[in-house]
């Protein structure tokens, strides 16, 4: 049901500041904004900004370091290498301590498997490090490109998976959904009256400018803007003007904040969820068979399908955080484990043939992409067309 919001003050045309759609908060702009505008997402009070995003800076900040400094090239010769990458996982830069926040809100037991996880990965990027110069091949590590001094190479396991780039999913997952999906919007903080009477009466810490509901909210937008990249488009006719949808739900759940108005903010917050773990699932299945897969993998050259592949193997990795149409968990750590699987048997993913079979064929990519789109509510036809 579409609703219609009006503005409940009025503010000079002349002023530099609209008045706030919020309990003593401004939203920066040069004019009034018109009835049913999307909110810019900019809010202050008392001359502070109320959006603090800090934290999801310096997070994707610390993936960042880690992939570019040891893992993309395969970075990882000996023990002082593999000791700074220990270091810049646990303490991370400004103090990130990114270990930490890895799955910080699933129950302990899981948490250090996933925590067993990337140390596999690292691991398994100390062995290429001493495979740099040897190309990649059935059942052995090493780089896939074209020559020593090709910047585009990367490097794959003995099962053709690239570290470097399931890690990227892994953070993607463990971290920046899971912090939005399970920590920052859930109905545990927006039903709990001491948080919502809090925010009223404007509780605010020493040293901030906001509540601890703005907070939430505000942190659960930077997290989304973390993974941005994964929603837009990019040919995918699902994620058409996606990004854009989730945008204004964000921007139209923090008014309904300023507002009180917890049904329309929960309405919103139900939206980011199921869209979000939607547009994750309808990303990795289109790495898994999109254009730039199938013409790799067709090619005298298959081993470049690889990279997408492995990008696509990361994302299936974050589906353990994702809820499904229902609003319900879309897997479990094991059944996601189970599905990882499928890229791995039979000779990983060196074997081609098996790859290119048809749905019916366990372990090709259209199987594992069926499997994910019943889950979803994912047809092909939404992804290629």
């Amino acid at each position: 049901m579409t609703k219609t919001y009006f503005l409940t003050a009025i503010c000079s045309l002349l002023s530099l500041t609209a008045c706030h759609d919020g309990e003593g908060e401004t939203v920066e702009s040069t004019y009034m904004l018109p009835i049913e505008q999307v909110p810019d997402y900019k809010y202050s009070r008392s001359g502070l900004s109320t959006v603090d995003q800090w934290e999801c800076a310096m997070n994707q900040k610390a993936a960042t370091y880690i992939y570019e400094s040891f893992l993309q090239k395969a970075y990882l010769h000996d023990d002082d290498d593999m000791q700074r990458l220990k270091e810049a996982f646990e303490e991370g830069q400004n103090a990130a301590h990114l270990s930490q926040q890895v799955a910080e809100t699933v129950p302990e037991a899981t948490r250090q498997l996933i925590l067993q996880d990337f140390q596999q990965l690292f691991d398994d990027t100390r062995a290429l490090g001493q495979h740099t110069y040897q190309p990649a091949a059935e059942a052995t590590p090493g780089y896939i490109g074209y020559s020593a001094g090709d910047n585009s190479r990367s490097f794959a396991n003995a099962d053709g998976i690239i570290p470097a780039e399931v890690f990227n999913g892994m953070i993607t997952g463990t971290i920046y959904l899971n912090k939005i999906m399970n920590k920052h919007l859930t109905t545990a903080n927006f039903d709990n009256e001491n948080l919502r009477n809090a925010h009223r009466d404007l509780q605010i810490g020493p040293g901030n400018s906001y509540t601890e509901l703005e907070h939430h909210w505000d942190l659960a937008y930077g997290y989304f803007n973390n993974m941005k990249a994964i929603t837009q488009s990019e040919g995918i006719a699902l994620l058409k003007n996606r990004e854009r949808k989730l945008y204004e739900a964000f921007a139209w759940g923090r008014y309904a904040l300023g507002h009180y108005d917890y049904k329309l903010l929960k309405e919103k917050m139900d939206f980011i969820r199921k869209d979000l773990s939607q547009i994750v699932a309808a990303r990795a299945m289109y790495l898994l068979i999109g254009p730039n897969t199938m013409a790799n993998i067709e090619s005298k050259n298959p081993q470049n399908a690889f990279f997408f592949i492995s990008q696509a193997y990361g994302l299936v990795y974050a589906l353990q955080f994702c809820c499904d149409m229902n609003g319900q968990p879309a897997y479990s750590y094991e059944e996601i484990k189970s599905l990882l699987q499928l890229f791995k048997d039979d000779k990983g993913l060196w074997n081609i043939e098996r790859l290119k079979a048809d749905s019916t064929t366990k372990g090709s990519l259209q199987y594992i992409v069926m499997a994910i789109g019943n889950k979803f509510g994912i047809t092909l036809d939404q992804l290629i067309r």
